[in-house]
């Protein structure tokens, strides 16, 4: 009889990689600055952002917090926390 063990590497990719609001007409698409992790949406004027959801997209495994479809208030910058399969973590503004 043999034992295998098997160690399964987690992924360390935590990126943002797509950033929308889709409940308003035409769809906003966030520009992703991976350099300096901002997250810039340019949106009418007359938008109330009080309680926007974005729908998010994160490396494959990975979770971001706020989740994706969750309403936020953009007023202020906002800060999003992605999180790798092996618990490492990136922030975004």
């Amino acid at each position: 009889t043999y034992v295998v063990t098997v160690n399964v590497l987690k992924s360390n990719e935590k990126k943002i990689v797509s950033f929308k609001i889709t409940s308003i007409s035409p769809e906003v698409v966030g520009t992703i600055d991976e350099t300096n992790k901002k997250i810039n949406l340019i949106v009418p004027n007359a938008l109330e952002v009080t309680a926007l959801a974005p729908v998010i997209q994160v490396s494959e495994g990975a979770s971001v917090s706020p989740a994706s479809g969750t309403a936020v208030n953009f007023t202020a910058p906002v800060n999003y926390q992605v999180t790798a399969e092996d618990g490492s973590q990136q922030n975004y503004e």
